[in-house]
């Protein structure tokens, strides 16, 4: 099929069908964009989300004293939990006290059964948790004295007395390792983000 375009005192033919496709093509094209700008707007709402949240816990004072591990020259502690719930959020703090430098590779998030020593893991006994946001991810390097406070969101969960969090911390390239535990108790006892 074809059809006239008249321009001044000139007319030519073109053929339909190829322009017909080349607009279905940039419409769809069109189309792909604005659902990716979407989905880029619903991840920024979400990471602004977190990133408050985390900022008002960061700014609060340390509400635990008693979840924390010292070895190695490390210390890791659990400065507070919080919740706004939806989310559980673990204020995690980091310090070496050595002389050498501490590259933190990452932290391990694990739901375990308590008293369990040395047996074999299966899906019943341990439950590995994945943080949907991490505060303060970029500072991996720890100087002499140095500490980093990093806040990590979950999804919520809750866990029965006969089981607990372990938290561990991993160096990069070494083997100064870590491992923090948190009772149901501490859980339950999460302050509310305001």
């Amino acid at each position: 099929e074809r059809f006239y375009v008249a321009s001044g005192e000139d007319a030519f033919q073109v053929k339909r069908e190829p322009l017909v496709a080349e607009l279905n093509s940039k419409l769809e094209e069109a189309k792909a964009q604005a659902v990716e700008v979407k989905r880029l707007s619903v991840l920024d709402s979400v990471n602004n989300y977190f990133s408050n949240q985390s900022e008002k816990i960061a700014r609060k004072n340390n509400s635990f004293v008693n979840v924390g591990i010292i070895g190695k020259r490390l210390e890791l502690s659990v400065a507070g939990i919080y919740t706004d719930d939806l989310y559980v959020y673990f204020k995690v703090r980091l310090m070496n006290k050595s002389n050498i430098r501490y590259d933190l590779d990452y932290m391990n998030f694990t739901i375990v059964t308590k008293g369990k020593k040395k047996r074999r893991k299966s899906a019943e006994q341990e439950t590995q948790l994945i943080s949907v946001y991490v505060y303060n991810k970029e500072v991996n390097q720890l100087l002499k004295n140095e500490s980093i406070t990093r806040i990590y969101a979950f999804e919520k969960f809750t866990f029965d007395k006969n089981r607990e969090l372990q938290i561990e911390s991993w160096e990069k390239g070494g083997n100064r390792n870590l491992k923090l535990r948190v009772d149901d108790k501490a859980l339950l006892g999460a302050q509310r983000i305001e």
